[in-house]
């Protein structure tokens, strides 16, 4: 909580003096409805059941397991089952259960964990929380405020996941049909079953062909750095399956090596546009080499692939990415702890190739436009995580007042 004096009118109480938090009757799995009211549980809406505990929006806390101290808003005519606490009684004179949530999330309930094998909540832990409470009109404007922007990030989380629907069926289409020479999709194989011919990996447009990926390249895939020393400031970054986590390789979080280790291996010296890939841990994953990244290594977990300049890399990104080279990756996967494929077996993983250069562009570029849309919808996502998270820092504790938006709604004389 915030240190700073609060404002004249705000005042903290504990959360046991204007709640009850109370646990409800657990219900088990097989007692849950396809339909009904909605039963809210560890891991937030969990089913449905014939019976609900809360007419009226509450604020339930989970009480047990690994999302413990989670707080959902429950819709009206709620169940709340036993794996999460209620805050039953709620002293609506004096505050919401949309600011309780919001301030609860604010601060966090990590302090009422208790246990690490198996972490829970107590209702005594909970009822000493102390909650600073605005007068209640400034609560609900605050409300209002974070409402407002909660349903905007909740719009750019639909766009994300409907984007990403959308590269999913364009990267099938793409990588199985092509574009042809009028600029459209081939029609599927269903619909002209002569603009295709068979191949080890299904039905390809006849203008393609099937090669193995060491054809694709211009030096032999290698594997990087096997013993790359301890962390050398200003060194050379060499990339981990680690550091491919994400959609991007991000420098700032890689180790580096010296430059007489990265000088014995020359050859996996990665350059600006060639891709990476894991071949243990998270096998087959690629990703692209960004600039500043050109001259960093690699490590035995990591291969280099350096196209052609015939072939289009980011056409060659994507089809290592398609569903059938996926698939064709995953059976040559050796091991069950620990996943790995041999240098080998990636070399003569089967590659579906337009043959004229210009439609290998064509699909490159319809895939990384969707990408980019996907990236930017990203970057706004996590500013308005970071505007929120600012947002209510300032908001709950008085540091930013609400006071003259409640000015406006005042009617004049």
């Amino acid at each position: 909580m915030s240190n700073l004096p609060l404002p004249r009118g705000w005042r903290t109480v504990e959360l046991g003096e204007i709640s009850l938090p109370k646990q409800w009757p657990t219900i088990s799995q097989e007692n849950l409805a396809p339909q009904g009211y909605k039963v809210y549980g560890a891991n937030g809406v969990i089913g449905y059941y014939h019976k609900f505990t809360h007419k009226d929006v509450a604020v339930a806390i989970t009480c047990r397991g690994s999302t413990c101290g989670e707080i959902n808003l429950t819709e009206p005519m709620s169940y709340i089952t036993g794996n999460a606490m209620a805050l039953d009684n709620l002293d609506n004179k004096s505050t919401t259960p949309q600011y309780i949530a919001y301030f609860l999330k604010r601060d966090g309930l990590r302090a009422c964990i208790t246990g690490s094998a198996q972490p829970q909540i107590i209702g005594s832990a909970l009822k000493n929380v102390s909650i600073t409470l605005p007068p209640l009109p400034e609560q609900v404007a605050i409300c209002g405020i974070l409402n407002t922007l909660d349903t905007t990030i909740r719009k750019t989380e639909a766009i994300i996941e409907k984007l990403k629907q959308i590269k999913q069926g364009l990267l099938r289409d793409l990588l199985t049909r092509g574009i042809a020479a009028n600029g459209e999709l081939r029609p599927p194989y269903e619909q002209a079953p002569h603009l295709y011919k068979e191949s080890p990996l299904g039905w390809i447009p006849k203008e393609w062909e099937v090669v193995p990926l060491e054809n694709c390249v211009s030096s032999l895939i290698t594997y990087g750095i096997v013993q790359a020393g301890p962390h050398i400031e200003d060194g050379i970054p060499y990339i981990r399956t680690g550091d491919m986590a994400g959609n991007r390789l991000d420098r700032s979080q890689m180790l580096c090596t010296s430059y007489r280790i990265a000088q014995a291996f020359q050859r996996s010296e990665v350059r600006t546009g060639e891709i990476v890939c894991a071949i243990r841990a998270t096998v087959g994953k690629v990703l692209e080499v960004p600039p500043e990244l050109d001259g960093a290594n690699l490590t035995q977990g990591t291969a280099r692939i350096a196209p052609k300049s015939e072939i289009n890399n980011k056409y060659l990104l994507w089809a290592i990415r398609s569903e059938a080279v996926v698939q064709e990756i995953q059976l040559e996967i050796k091991g069950t702890t620990f996943a790995e494929i041999t240098l080998a077996k990636l070399r003569e993983i089967s590659i579906p190739l337009p043959r004229h250069k210009q439609e290998q562009d064509k699909i490159a570029s319809q895939m990384e436009s969707c990408e980019h849309r996907i990236y930017e919808e990203s970057t706004h996502l996590n500013k308005l995580r970071m505007q929120k998270s600012a947002l209510m820092d300032d908001l709950l504790t008085g540091r930013v007042r609400v006071t003259p938006l409640l000015q406006q709604d005042k009617p004049h004389d």
